[in-house]
This record gives C-alpha cells, sequence and structure tokens, in this order.
C-alpha cells in the first residue's frame, strides 16, 4: 500500500479541503454550486415550510464572454452574486447552479411578495452595469416553482424550475414564468425521447467522435476520448440532450456496450493503420457498472476486438467512485484486473479524500475544465489545479487537465507538470476519418 509523504504539509491539507467543499460551493461566486444549492432545497423541504424557488439566467451571457472576455464574464458573475444578495431577504438562499444561471430560494413568502421582489429585482437593471471600465446592459430570464404545490422533491423542484425557464426564455427576453400544469408537455417530451432512445442502437443512429489527448512534453497525439452523437430524424443531438434520459431510462446500458465494442474496434483499425499505440478513453456510467453482466460483456467485447486491454481506458467520474458500494468496487477492481486502465473523470467535483484515493483501483486523474477555466484567474485557482498535480504525483497517478482552449493555459499546466492535456486548443471532438488524418499527419515517414 502506498503511503502519501507528510511534507505535503498543512498548508495543502487545507487546500485539499478547500478542493473537498468545492463539491458544494462555487469557488467564484462564494455561493452554493448546484448540489450545495439542491441539499439546501432539500433540507428546507424537510424543514415543511413553503418558499418560492428561482432559476435566473443572465440574458446574452455568452456574448459578453465571447465579446468581452472570460474576465469580464466572470467579473459581471461576482457582481451578481453580491448583487442578488443585497436585493433579497437575509433569510433567502442563493446559489450558482451553472455557468450563468443562479437560484434564489425565498421561505415564508406569498405569491405578492414575490412579484414586489422580482419586480424590484428587474427595476434594478433599468442602467448599465459598470464591469471592467465597460457599460454592459443586464437582465435577468427566471423560471420559478412553489413548494409544496409544484412538488415535493428536490430535484423535481429543481427540474420543473428549469423547465419554467427554458419557456420563458423561449417566449421572451427578461421576466419571469411559473411552471404551470402546460409544462408538462416537456416532461412528455423526455419520455418520447426515451421511447427513441430504446431503438437507437438497431437503427444504427449513433456515431461516436474522438478528442485527442496531447502529451504536453511533445504535443504528439497519445490517445483520444471517445465521444458519442446520436444522429436522429436528420439531426445531431449533442450528449447534454439525451444522456441524462438515457441514464435515467436505463437505455444508458445497450448504448454504453455499443460505444465501448465501437471505440475498441476503431482503436485496433488506428493501430494498425498508423503503427501508434494509442490509448483509447471511453466513458461508462453507473448503470453500465451496477449491469450483473457488465464483466460477462466486457470480456466478450474485448475478445471480438482483440484489443490490447493496456490500450483501454475507463472514464468514471469521482461522485461514483466515492459512493461506489462494495459490488461496484468489486467491479472496479475486476476491470484493473484484466489490465483496463482506470481514470477518476471530473476530479475535484465529488467528494474524495486524499486517504480514500490511495485504496482506489485508478491510474489517472482528470481534472475538471472548471478548475482549468480559473487556472489563471487568481491564486487560489492556480494552487488548487497545483496540489490535484501534486496529488497525482504522490499517489503515482498520470493527470490529465481536460478543457484546455489556450495556450496560457497550456504553459501553466507545463509548468506545474501537468503531463496530459485535452481540450479545444488541440482539437474539436473528430469523426473518425478527420482523426485518422490528423493522427498519420504526425506519424514520422518511413
Amino acid at each position: 500500500m502506498q503511503t502519501v509523504n507528510c511534507a505535503v504539509g498543512f498548508d495543502n491539507a487545507r487546500m485539499f479541503q478547500k478542493m473537498e467543499a468545492l463539491a458544494f460551493d462555487d469557488v467564484l461566486t462564494r455561493l452554493p454550486n448546484r448540489n450545495g444549492f439542491t441539499r439546501l432545497v432539500a433540507e428546507q423541504i424537510d424543514a415543511g415550510q413553503p418558499f418560492t424557488l428561482i432559476l435566473a439566467d443572465i440574458d446574452n451571457f455568452q456574448a459578453i464572454n465571447d465579446g468581452l472576455g472570460y474576465l469580464t464574464g466572470n467579473a459581471l458573475l461576482k457582481w451578481m452574486a453580491k448583487h442578488l444578495k443585497t436585493l433579497f431577504p437575509k433569510d433567502s438562499l442563493l446559489g450558482r447552479v451553472s455557468s450563468d444561471i443562479f437560484s434564489i430560494l425565498l421561505p415564508h413568502t406569498d405569491a405578492a411578495r414575490v412579484v414586489q421582489l422580482l419586480e424590484a429585482l428587474e427595476h434594478s437593471f433599468d442602467d448599465s452595469v459598470d464591469i471592467d471600465e465597460y457599460e454592459i446592459p443586464v437582465s435577468l430570464t427566471m423560471g420559478l416553482v412553489r413548494f409544496p404545490e409544484h412538488g415535493r422533491d428536490a430535484d423535481q423542484l429543481m427540474q420543473y424550475a428549469s423547465i419554467a425557464l427554458k419557456h420563458a426564455k423561449k417566449n421572451q427576453r427578461a421576466g419571469y414564468t411559473e411552471f404551470g400544469a402546460e409544462y408538462e408537455q416537456a416532461l412528455q417530451n423526455r419520455l418520447h425521447m426515451a421511447a427513441q432512445l430504446r431503438h437507437c442502437v438497431e437503427r444504427n443512429e449513433l456515431k461516436l467522435v474522438y478528442q485527442p489527448q496531447v502529451c504536453l512534453a511533445n504535443k504528439q497525439i497519445i490517445g483520444a476520448e471517445a465521444l458519442v452523437r446520436w444522429q436522429h430524424q436528420d439531426k445531431i443531438i449533442p450528449p447534454n440532450d439525451f444522456i441524462s434520459t438515457a441514464e435515467s431510462s436505463g437505455y444508458i446500458v445497450p448504448m454504453g456496450y455499443w460505444i465501448l465494442e465501437e471505440a475498441c474496434r476503431q482503436q485496433v483499425a488506428w493501430h494498425n493503420a498508423t503503427g501508434q499505440a494509442l490509448k483509447m478513453a471511453v466513458n461508462v456510467s453507473v448503470r453500465q457498472l451496477k449491469d450483473p453482466h457488465f464483466i460477462e460483456r466486457l470480456d466478450t467485447i474485448l475478445q471480438r476486438t482483440q484489443i490490447a486491454t493496456a490500450h483501454l481506458e475507463m472514464e468514471v467520474t469521482e461522485s461514483l467512485v466515492m459512493d461506489s458500494s462494495g459490488a461496484l468496487n468489486q467491479v472496479l477492481h475486476s476491470i484493473r484486473a484484466r489490465g483496463i486502465q482506470l481514470a477518476m473523470d471530473d476530479f475535484g467535483t465529488g467528494y474524495s479524500s486524499l486517504s480514500y484515493l490511495q485504496h482506489l483501483p485508478i491510474n489517472h486523474l482528470k481534472i475538471d475544465r472548471s478548475f482549468i477555466n480559473r487556472l489563471l484567474e487568481n491564486h487560489e485557482g492556480n494552487a488548487i489545479t497545483a496540489l490535484m498535480i501534486q496529488i497525482g504525483k504522490q499517489l503515482n497517478l498520470s493527470v490529465i487537465a481536460e478543457g484546455v482552449e489556450t495556450e496560457a493555459q497550456q504553459d501553466e499546466l507545463i509548468r506545474l507538470g501537468c503531463p496530459i492535456a485535452q481540450g479545444y486548443l488541440y482539437s474539436k471532438p473528430l469523426l473518425e476519418a478527420d482523426f485518422r488524418a490528423l493522427l498519420l499527419s504526425q506519424t514520422p515517414a518511413l
């Protein structure tokens, strides 16, 4: 068993505690993130007191980010967090649940008072906001739900608020929309999507794209992550639009086996065509790992494709690994026993502790893109990423940085000793033919 050098010290221990807190807190705004806010909603439900839940989206935030830069965008987000604190009652609960969406929980607030508060919020943006010497016009579009009228489960209320927000954005910019029975149609659409997903494998509607993983020492491609796309009714549907439905419906299991086998076949084909022993990374879900036939199906795929297991990597989320039961741990160890590499995806967003990491059957840590985005923002963002890289070295785990988009981020990662990176700086996810061409372009001439 490997032990961690105590020289990591108290400063690093405190920094690791901060990293663990990121499971529930947003570093940029100091507000609860989605995990933390959903937990607060659940606590309010347990208390049994009525409340109103609001999701507020900053209109045109992407245009602000693209036009003025992400530092100005971040400054606007921090300003918004402070602004909301000043406008809403002290017993309100605030959060930042995605890149440009804030959450507000108003306890013990009747409908008339909620309307007053939201109108005051809207009027507070009558004038442009001064951010980094720019005068930025700001508005919010909001969706709201009420407890207990609209639901009695935290995840359900968050989902309904999100549905209301989507309808508000579709019908208007600025203003708010309350969840109504008519929005149940959105849920019916999810059920319809689930029904279509049921047949996506047999209809050959899935395809894979591949994003390179690059060695930072020589900028050579050393691997790829296989990412799924769904081609349905002449449209390419990105995973964000269907993976959660596939998970909840259970159809992620047959999809996952198709993805795994196709990725293995592709790795072997590239190896034969280029002579390069690339690593192929494939995401596996908790639903797959809980399938009692998973190891049996895995062995069948390995035999059919004849992939060298050392060239296959399975990515599992940090929260899955941390919450894994004895049965799941046994499955992970069985995967490793076959020579397959295991990577902890989205490292830093879950609940892992330093002592726990020592005993996990993993080979790689993938630093979540949210940390790379903050890498150059301030000392703390840099220090947390540096600590993650140091932890990987202490535990003899390879570290991969996700979401690298700028040369400045790349240079800082090299300075910090990160060996591998992945992101749009190197390439977007590519179709097989384009990825093969990219590989051949770096293959030395014979």
